[in-house]
């Protein structure tokens, strides 16, 4: 994968990530459906600036599975 590309995906998720921690600042930006918040709000970023045109439920998809594999790494690394 493109360097450039990686981190301009990453800068994007953390972007999202920053506007969901204030659209759910009551609950300290924790929500069971993250996932769809998550979709919904970059997905025309990545339409437009990657040409990434998902369908919203792949996107959501796509995330829940990099949540699971992040979680799967962290704890890996913390039993090391």
């Amino acid at each position: 994968m493109d360097t450039e590309f990686r981190d301009n995906i990453a800068e994007l998720l953390m972007q999202t990530g920053q506007a969901h921690l204030k659209a759910f600042a009551a609950t300290n930006g924790v929500g069971p459906n993250w996932s769809i918040w998550y979709a919904a709000y970059s997905r025309d970023t990545l339409a437009e600036q990657f040409g990434m045109d998902f369908h919203k439920s792949q996107l959501i998809y796509c995330l829940m599975n990099a949540d699971v594999e992040h979680q799967e790494h962290n704890a890996g690394a913390a039993a090391s």
